[in-house]
């Protein structure tokens, strides 16, 4: 997925963010990307500001990003439903797919999540939500 290069992008600690034409946040993390429970915190807290407080259908490029600890997916699992309405985990590389199916696997999210490997399928799967 490649981070559009106009003024409505938004930079976080960990990664680049857009919404799309259909109201779809997506984001991209940036190279080596440590996920820890502050940068989410920062990262959900500026989203409802972009948001205006609503709930969003999350399409996160993930191929880059480090295997979060213990204390992080906590974190996630407990304050990701005050912003996502539904989770779309993208990536093309065999060792993300595997550190993505792990973390979906080891603490189901409290919202619908789903890995993909094809951005135009996450896309169709998030529109359901919207």
């Amino acid at each position: 997925m490649l981070v559009p290069g106009n003024n409505d992008t938004f930079e976080t600690d960990i990664s680049f963010m857009w919404f799309d034409e259909n109201g779809i946040l997506c984001s991209v993390y940036k190279q080596d990307a440590v996920l820890s429970k502050n940068a989410l915190s920062r990262s959900f807290n500026l989203i409802l500001e972009k948001s205006r407080g609503k709930k969003v259908c999350w399409l996160g490029e993930v191929s880059r990003v480090s295997f979060p600890d213990k204390e992080t997916r906590d974190y996630a699992s407990t304050d990701s439903p005050r912003v996502i309405k539904a989770l779309a985990l993208l990536t093309r590389s065999p060792l993300s797919q595997m550190v993505a199916n792990i973390y979906l696997g080891l603490k189901k999210p409290p919202h619908p999540s789903r890995l993909f490997t094809n951005e135009s399928d996450a896309k169709a799967w998030l529109k359901q939500y919207i």
